[in-house]
């Protein structure tokens, strides 16, 4: 993330359910890196930046594909 942020939000993917977990264990910590936001204010708007990482993006694919194949 970059420096000077008034903002940095990081998102678990587990903490939703998005990995197939429909009640994730509060104690469990995530495997998956967390996609991360941040914004800023400069002289002309706003700064805003996504960080998505691979495993999250093949965490998903996984879980996507998992899912159709059990209907």
């Amino acid at each position: 993330m970059p420096d000077k942020l008034q903002v940095e939000v990081f998102f678990d993917l587990q903490t939703f359910g998005i990995l197939g977990q429909s009640e994730p264990s509060k104690t469990a910590v995530s495997q998956v890196a967390p996609l991360g936001f941040a914004m800023h204010a400069l002289a002309a708007g706003l700064e805003a930046q996504f960080v998505i990482p691979f495993d999250a993006l093949k965490a998903v694919m996984d879980a996507s594909k998992a899912k159709k194949e059990t209907k």
